[in-house]
């Protein structure tokens, strides 16, 4: 989704980490903020890796220009 957006700018997996984890921070700080949930800095780290995996796997998906086969 993010790619979308910047379609004439390369969007590098740094950025994408930064943007996951600035809104996991905004979602952890308005769980302590209205007492909903319990705040963590695990779901801050664990959000922002799984943000840049599953960035990873989408490049590494629409990289590869041959379809995909599932027949031998």
């Amino acid at each position: 989704m993010i790619q979308r957006l910047y379609t004439n700018y390369r969007t590098s997996s740094y950025l994408v980490g930064l943007i996951v984890m600035a809104a996991s921070i905004i979602i952890e700080f308005l769980q302590f903020l209205f007492g909903v949930g319990i705040p963590n800095i695990d779901d801050i780290l664990l959000n922002t890796a799984g943000g840049v995996i599953g960035y990873g796997g989408y490049k590494l998906i629409t990289f590869s220009k041959a379809p995909i086969s599932l027949r031998s």
